[in-house]
């Protein structure tokens, strides 16, 4: 019997994301596990709203947060949808803050026995700083399952 009844599948909705995810679906059928897609919204939602083109001249704060509370909701139906029964069996979380930061005091908070992430190409942000995959790796206190692109 697996020690493996909680994976965490952090999501940026990117390509690499969503193979972590189909990776952390297949592990928790295996296993018997409970999956949960967690989401970091950056500590702005003016910034995502700005980003995602979601602004109008006449949005107040309400109507920011509401905006970018449905892009997420509706980022998470289209990552989840082509999983089925898996998919929308899996947890939703969303966070704010800092993506690297937010996802290990989640796990400190919360827990979870394995996380499964993506790995994202390096930028310049990536080279200085670390990226997020970096951070959750080195200060998880759970094992890290690091899901590589293909090609």
């Amino acid at each position: 019997m697996s020690s493996f009844k909680s994976i965490v599948v952090p999501t940026d909705f990117s390509e690499n994301s969503a193979r972590a995810l189909a990776t952390g679906l297949r592990l928790a059928a295996d296993l018997g596990a409970a999956v949960r897609v967690v989401h970091v919204v950056p500590a702005s939602f003016l910034r995502t709203a700005v980003n995602e083109g979601l602004l109008a001249t006449d949005d107040t704060d309400e109507t920011i947060r509401s905006k970018v509370e449905e892009l997420v909701r509706r980022k998470f139906e289209e990552l989840l949808a082509p999983f089925g029964d898996a998919g929308a069996a899996a947890e939703r979380v969303v966070l704010k803050g800092d993506p690297g930061r937010a996802i290990v005091a989640y796990l400190c908070e919360h827990g979870g026995d394995i996380v499964v992430m993506g790995r994202r190409g390096a930028n310049l942000r990536d080279a200085i700083l670390g990226s997020e995959t970096e951070q959750v790796v080195r200060r998880s206190p759970c094992p890290v399952l690091v899901v590589r692109r293909t090609g």
